[in-house]
């Protein structure tokens, strides 16, 4: 399942987020609880709680939504 969340991320989710010089990738995954750690410029970013709820979150919740149940920053 890491594997394949790792996959959709770098497939959806990159390429936005290297507009803006990062990037996001898995943590862990377990219980239903995704932990992603973002890269780049986006590890610092102040923006970055926003992008997650606004634009990363709303992606990987719609993509699986009987799998991921809570996703938070490492």
């Amino acid at each position: 399942m890491l594997e394949e969340i790792q996959m959709f991320i770098d497939e959806e989710i990159n390429p936005m987020l290297a507009t803006h010089g990062g990037g996001c990738s898995v943590v862990d995954f377990s219980e239903g609880v995704l932990k992603l750690k973002f890269e780049g410029g986006c590890a610092g970013c102040p923006s970055r709680q926003a992008t997650l709820l606004n634009a990363v979150s709303p992606a990987l919740m719609q993509r699986y939504p009987d799998d991921i149940k809570e996703i938070v920053l490492d």
